[in-house]
């Protein structure tokens, strides 16, 4: 733990516990009986130890290695080139059985044709999700990225941790092999893709946001929270000035599960049809397992 609870936290405690998950970015897993669940929480004699030998966030932590690397950007001029130093490109094998593999990408803000949002509901519990968006830098190359709880070695997300602020912050930028491969194969999660109605000049001011915000997290740290700094609020963020004033106050940001009905009715993805037919026009899961290892792994499941 790294950090006493604040009072708001502490009343959604007990909630969050019983419906299994916090509106975040951990692992949910349906065949977890809830006996073990109970066991992964830490007692409340333990919780104030803990709390009480806080040291804030950090980035010297014996991470685990898929997390153990921040993104960082060059940021250019309208004219010049772009650098993202650390692009994740992870290839899963199992949860526990992978290569790292970081690599630098350049671009040029022209090269941002548009931005996708994705939402991969928790199993068995659909109403929370996991919320990334992806960016198309044209060539066929899509930028995406998750912001998570950043996880030490040995250790795994738990609800009342992800409330308890007991994670640090980590944004993560990679290709959509490993980002949408690992929940789609490994975690076998249900993945949707929506393509955004954001403008390529929108798109591309929302990415300069996101490298901004890389690049701060790399000098000040941060604590997670599933309640107000969880992938949900940070994603809402980027986008909320090209979305309706009411965006940041709406309901279906502390249940993500949500969140496409929600950019649907503030019409920030495709809203010629109804609602549950572009639902399922956007559900990608079936083909990114089948196409997990095209070289065209992101044009096939757009397809």
């Amino acid at each position: 733990m790294r950090q006493w609870l604040n009072a708001t936290n502490l009343l959604l405690l007990q909630t969050l516990c019983l419906i299994g998950g916090a509106s975040g970015c951990g692992v949910l897993r349906g065949d977890v009986p809830p006996s073990e669940i109970a066991e992964s929480l830490p007692t409340p004699a333990k919780l104030v130890v803990d709390l009480a030998s806080s040291t804030g966030p950090s980035q010297r932590r014996d991470w685990r290695p898929e997390l153990s690397v921040l993104p960082y950007a060059e940021i250019g001029d309208e004219n010049e080139k772009v650098v993202i130093h650390n692009v994740r490109q992870c290839r899963w094998r199992s949860a526990e059985d992978y290569d790292v593999k970081h690599s630098d990408w350049k671009f040029r803000w022209e090269d941002v044709q548009a931005v996708d949002f994705i939402v991969v509901p928790f199993q068995d519990t659909p109403a929370l999700a996991h919320t990334m968006i992806s960016f198309d830098l044209g060539d066929d190359r899509y930028l995406a990225l998750s912001v998570e709880a950043r996880l030490e070695a040995g250790e795994s997300y738990s609800p009342l941790a992800g409330v308890a602020q007991q994670f640090d912050l980590i944004y993560i930028l990679g290709d959509e092999t490993d980002l949408l491969g690992l929940r789609a194969e490994v975690r076998r999660n249900d993945i949707f893709l929506y393509r955004s109605r954001a403008t390529p000049e929108q798109a591309a001011q929302i990415l300069r946001s996101v490298l901004e915000r890389c690049n701060q997290l790399r000098q000040t740290p941060e604590f997670y929270d599933s309640l107000r700094n969880s992938c949900a609020t940070n994603v809402a963020d980027h986008i909320a000035p090209f979305a309706p004033a009411n965006l940041m106050t709406d309901w279906r940001l502390m249940l993500p599960g949500h969140s496409d009905k929600l950019a649907y009715d503030l019409k920030l993805i495709d809203t010629s049809r109804p609602f549950e037919q572009v639902r399922r026009d956007a559900y990608v899961s079936l083909k990114a397992r089948q196409h997990l290892g095209s070289k065209d792994f992101s044009q096939r499941i757009r397809k």
